[in-house]
């Protein structure tokens, strides 16, 4: 497990973190995947 961050002011705002996924979709598996991720939403809602 990561030891917690040892600078000072670390607020709770200071650790705030932004994830960029990108996925590449074959022609024609379109559909398929945003109901994939729909369902993923879905569950991770949950």
């Amino acid at each position: 497990m990561l030891d917690e961050p040892s600078a000072i002011n670390t607020s709770e705002e200071n650790h705030l973190v932004t994830a960029v996924i990108c996925h590449v979709v074959r022609p024609g598996r379109e559909e398929g995947y945003r109901r994939r991720i729909q369902e993923s939403g879905a569950r991770i809602q949950n």
